[in-house]
């Protein structure tokens, strides 16, 4: 297999058989065309299948090459008028990429790469002066019959600090083909201080940036660190390695799928990021979000159903946010600290307008700048009620606990109780009245009465919670414990316990196992304070107890009592 082909000039005619193209080039002595050899080792040149021949020190010329070619496979490769002029110049060396895989490189500093399968991963770039490249040109052999280029190798750029854009599908003929590029390996283009493009060659739109192929999946650490001249990069890659935009001159970012496995600090020192698409603010999306420092002024997101706790907490360079119709909560502080911001939109297909979508989403508490954003808009977001207050049950002297939960900007709170069941309603004077949590202990006076919040928004609007009644018990106490009784076999058995509270109810129980299992006694008065029946020999050696329970479901339990046989 060839590994380094340096270009000389023959005299005579040679034949070199590759594994890529299948086919033998036969080049006529009349073009005067080059040997190509491996390392300037002569002796090697019958391994890679070319002839002995006498080396000039010429270097051929692919002009006159055409003409004796464009029925090879390589044809495609050698049509200039596909290409922008850059192959009218000489190749001055020739690399090996892959099994598949060889690349070009012209006297002007212009790649050609032809091939197609996976690249070889290189420790470092495999060009001898990759620090002059200018341009790439990737061919797929055929992309209609999957034989395309699949990765670029490790460190195959690294370097390349002229080189300027990258072009894929250089030999499709339409605009509509996709590259098959599913990888772009660690370092790839590393240091690639003026890399401005990497797009389609038939694009017809020339932008600066680099859009990478759809079905390209991994993008390897560091790929385009320091890529200081690169403006903009839109991806849909679901694998992105540690530091693979570090440092770079990024303007624009657009992520258009969720990204499964991402290393760390991605983008970490792109001091220049303004705009982030992301397709959702879930899972590994947030951490790219929190890898770019604070210049972020627009973020644009396309699906999803949340907007995280603290997603832009502290952005005071953002100015504007544009989500989808698919979002229905904000969470808690999602936007508090963006002190700049002064527009927030929607997409939507399914709502009549801006008012109907906001007043339907879910906004948590802490995100003031947008509501102020929204107001710009004349938009008013209603608070909402999503925690309602329940009924209290409790006895004298302890602690009434009600709570509320709202979302909404600039709530207050003012809690009120009724005497006459509701009709009329009074501000409570207790200390925590204007909090969401009521607190206040029992007295004789609050027995029976109901208790609501009415809750205030920044725009004055009220919203008032269901009413709850507080309810006054006589706590469920035992004051007397059913006690042990000695019997023989044949006579009467009573226990009795006594207990005080509201409409009590009592079982009692016996258990065979000295406590572990418990059953419901089937006796006449199981269900009454007192438990008698005639012992009989299957009852030896139990114990007994009562469960007792009031009407608001408070349950107690007695001490056990031992059922002792004596023999006479």
């Amino acid at each position: 297999m060839l590994k380094k082909i340096i270009a000389g000039v023959l005299s005579t005619t040679f034949v070199l058989s590759s594994v890529m193209f299948n086919q033998v080039i036969d080049v006529p002595e009349k073009l005067n065309a080059s040997a190509m050899y491996i390392d300037s080792d002569f002796d090697n040149l019958e391994c890679a299948g070319v002839t002995k021949s006498t080396f000039k020190e010429n270097i051929f010329n692919y002009d006159a090459i055409l003409e004796e070619h464009r029925k090879l496979p390589m044809s495609e490769f050698f049509e200039l008028s596909i290409l922008p002029g850059v192959l009218k110049g000489s190749v001055k060396e020739i690399d090996q990429l892959g099994k598949n895989i060889f690349s070009f490189v012209t006297t002007g500093d212009y790649v050609f790469i032809y091939g197609y399968g996976e690249m070889y991963n290189f420790n470092y770039s495999p060009f001898e002066n990759v620090e002059n490249i200018k341009e790439v040109y990737f061919y797929d052999i055929n992309t209609d019959n999957n034989y395309n280029i699949t990765s670029i190798g490790n460190y195959l750029f690294a370097g390349a600090e002229k080189l300027e854009g990258l072009y894929f599908g250089c030999n499709t003929k339409t605009t509509n083909k996709e590259s098959k590029l599913t990888r772009i390996g660690s370092h790839a283009f590393y240091n690639c201080k003026n890399l401005d493009y990497i797009r389609r060659f038939r694009d017809t739109i020339r932008t600066h940036g680099i859009s990478l192929p759809k079905c390209l999946t991994s993008i390897g650490s560091y790929a385009f660190s320091h890529c200081e001249k690169l403006p903009t990069m839109s991806t849909y890659a679901k694998e992105i390695g540690e530091y693979a935009f570090e440092s770079s001159f990024l303007h624009y970012v657009t992520f258009n799928n969720d990204i499964i496995n991402l290393g760390k600090g991605i983008l970490s020192n792109c001091n220049y990021v303004r705009t982030l698409r992301l397709k959702s603010l879930s899972g590994n999306n947030m951490s790219v979000l929190k890898s770019i420092p604070d210049t972020i002024k627009d973020i644009y997101v396309s699906e999803g159903t949340e907007i995280p706790d603290n997603a832009f907490y502290g952005r005071t360079a953002l100015q504007s946010v544009s989500l989808t119709e698919s979002i229905n909560k904000v969470g808690d502080n999602a936007f508090a600290g963006c002190s700049n911001l002064n527009h927030v939109s929607v997409s939507y297909n399914n709502y009549n307008s801006d008012n109907e979508f906001w007043n339907t989403i879910l906004i948590g508490t802490g995100n003031t700048p947008l509501y102020d954003a929204l107001a710009k808009r004349s938009i008013e977001v209603n608070s909402k009620i999503t925690k309602q207050p329940t009924d209290v049950i409790v006895p004298y002297g302890e602690l009434v606990s009600y709570s509320v939960e709202a979302k909404g900007d600039g709530l207050t709170y003012q809690w009120q109780y009724s005497y006459d069941n509701g009709i009329t309603w009074k501000n409570t004077s207790a200390a925590s009245g204007k909090t969401a949590n009521l607190k206040f202990l029992l007295e004789g006076s609050n027995k029976s009465r109901l208790y609501r919040c009415k809750i205030t928004d920044r725009y004055g609007k009220d919203i008032t919670s269901n009413s709850v009644s507080l309810t006054v018990i006589h706590p469920l106490e035992i004051t007397s414990q059913p006690a042990d009784v000695t019997v023989s076999s044949g006579e009467y058995v009573s226990y009795t316990v006594n207990a005080t509270g509201d409409k009590l109810t009592y079982q009692w129980q016996y258990s065979y196992d000295n406590g572990e299992t418990w059953k419901d006694t089937s006796a006449a008065t199981g269900k009454t304070a007192n438990l008698n029946f005639y012992l009989n020999g299957s009852k030896k050696n139990r114990l007994y107890r009562c469960m007792i329970t009031d009407q608001y479901g408070q349950t107690k339990f007695s001490s056990s009592a031992k059922l002792i046989v004596i023999t006479k």
